[in-house]
C-alpha cells in the first residue's frame, strides 16, 4: 500500500480493486476533514474513470463520514463533497443536501447545492448516467 502524500501520483489507469482501500485509509488518516475531503476526491476521480461502480460497503461507509461531517457553511466543503458524490454516487449526500437548503446558508453555497441536486436528482446511484444521455441527434444522419 502506498503513503496517503502519494495518492496524488496515482496513474489514471488503476483498478477499482487497488483503489477501493484507500477510502478507508484516507478517513482513518489523522490529517485535517478538508485534506481528507481533498484526497477523497482524488481517488474518487480515479474510482470513476474505472467506470465501475465503488462497492457498496464502502459509499455507505463514506456516506456516514461525509455527512457526519459536513460544515455547510463552507462553500469550499460543499464544492468538494457534491463532486465527490457527483462521482461515487453518493445518496446519503444527496439526501442532507436537500435538507441543507432548509438551512441558513451562504447564497454560493446555496446554489452549489442547488445545482448538485439539479443534476443529479434522479440518477444519483449512477455516476455514469451523463455519459447514457448522449445527444442522440448526432448520432443519426440527416435526409
Amino acid at each position: 500500500m502506498i503513503a496517503i502524500e502519494d495518492i496524488y501520483e496515482l496513474p489514471e489507469g488503476v483498478t477499482a480493486d487497488f483503489i477501493n482501500p484507500y477510502f478507508r485509509l484516507v478517513i482513518k488518516w489523522d490529517g485535517g476533514f478538508e485534506e481528507k475531503l481533498n484526497l477523497l476526491l482524488e481517488l474518487s476521480d480515479k474510482q470513476w474513470h474505472t467506470y465501475s461502480l465503488l462497492d457498496y460497503e464502502t459509499r455507505h461507509f463514506l456516506d456516514k463520514w461525509i455527512t457526519s461531517n459536513w460544515d455547510f457553511t463552507s462553500f469550499n466543503q460543499a464544492e468538494t463533497i457534491t463532486s465527490i458524490a457527483s462521482l461515487l454516487g453518493l445518496e446519503g449526500v444527496l439526501v442532507m443536501s436537500k435538507e441543507v437548503l432548509n438551512e441558513n446558508i451562504s447564497e454560493d453555497v446555496r446554489e452549489e447545492i442547488e445545482s448538485f441536486i439539479d443534476e443529479l436528482n434522479e440518477n444519483i446511484n449512477d455516476p455514469y448516467s451523463g455519459m447514457r444521455n448522449i445527444d442522440k441527434s448526432s448520432n443519426t444522419s440527416s435526409t
